[in-house]
């Protein structure tokens, strides 16, 4: 199975528990989203430095796919991101959709929207940190249309390389901050110059496809998600947005950063006891109501409830062990201990 939906009873306690999360973490998903705030003002910059290159600086570099795929301007030039916003919806109705459906994760865990969040917010601003010294210690000259440089006929050999670029050669687009309140305060994603090392598209729709294949176990969607990752690519790079480069150092710095975050700094919901130490939700055996068996039930927000052994963090569920010659090791259960969900 891929999942299931959840009662109503059990969307109200995994509300819960997910706003006791957002409780403790809110002070770090503050600083993630100020970072980009950082990361919008140090495009800007960029673009701003770009208005002090010669006119030869300006010439855009060679890309061998620049020769083989063909120039998207007008509405072709739009496409990529309309896919970006394809992958933001997807993205967002999969992390809302825990709250009523109990997906089967691959790592078994049970799934909580604050984790992945935090995960992802973790990976973006590590992956922009990373372009912002990238962007900022080389600046490449700009091929998309509002970057453009048109050399004017009537410039000399001097002039070409000595002093910024003469305004009459800037395409119709160029709007370069010239104020600190520009680079600080302007928000403008799509038609910046000069932050071009790596795709900051490309940061985020590998961001979202790792998400998915870490968190969801549903096949169709991760098809879906690589289908959509290889067709943006080419629509990015003939809509000269970004160079070649650009977009394939995104292909694999992000997951790597991805893979060593999740090694090195995992998520906090792996057992009872990370939930407890870091959210202060705490799971107990207790006797039921009617005195004639025992339940799982959790402490949050001061109250208990009643969980089913799905919504159980994994060293609760897991019981079985075997005795090895190194020590007790922790087995995989079978399908008549645990909820076949969690097999």
């Amino acid at each position: 199975f891929y999942g299931r939906f959840r009662s109503r009873e059990q969307i109200i306690i995994h509300f819960l528990l997910e706003l006791r999360m957002l409780r403790v973490d809110l002070a770090f998903i503050f600083l993630m989203v100020c970072f980009q705030a950082f990361h919008n003002a140090m495009t800007n910059l960029a673009y701003y430095y770009h208005t002090k290159l010669s006119a030869a600086q300006r010439v855009p570099l060679a890309d061998m796919l620049f020769d083989v795929l063909p120039v998207f301007n007008g509405a072709w030039w739009m496409i990529s991101e309309y896919i970006m916003l394809a992958f933001i919806a997807i993205i967002a109705v999969s992390i809302v959709s825990i709250l009523g459906v109990r997906w089967n994760a691959p790592h078994g865990r049970p799934m909580y929207c604050i984790s992945i969040i935090r995960r992802m917010l973790m990976t973006l601003v590590s992956c922009q940190f990373l372009r912002i010294v990238s962007f900022m210690i080389t600046t490449l000259p700009g091929p998309s249309r509002q970057c453009l440089y048109h050399v004017p006929k009537d410039l000399t050999a001097e002039e070409m390389t000595e002093g910024p670029a003469p305004d009459a050669g800037n395409p119709s687009g160029w709007n370069a901050p010239s104020t600190w309140n520009d680079i600080i305060f302007r928000l403008d994603s799509t038609t910046g110059c000069g932050d071009l090392m790596f795709s900051s598209h490309t940061i985020f729709t590998m961001v979202f496809v790792c998400v998915i294949f870490k968190y969801f176990n549903w096949t169709f969607m991760k098809r879906v998600m690589i289908f959509l990752q290889i067709t943006i690519v080419p629509f990015i790079v003939a809509s000269h947005k970004h160079y070649s480069v650009d977009v394939f150092t995104a292909l694999y710095v992000t997951p790597l950063v991805f893979e060593i975050l999740w090694t090195r700094f995992p998520d906090k919901d792996l057992s009872s006891t990370d939930l407890a130490n870091h959210y202060g939700i705490r799971f107990y055996l207790t006797q039921t109501a009617s005195g004639d068996g025992y339940a799982y039930v959790v402490n949050v927000w001061g109250r208990e409830f009643y969980v089913e052994m799905d919504d159980l963090p994994v060293d609760l569920n897991y019981k079985r062990t075997d005795k090895m010659d190194s020590g007790t090791k922790r087995l995989r259960p079978s399908s008549a201990e645990v909820s076949p969900l969690i097999v």
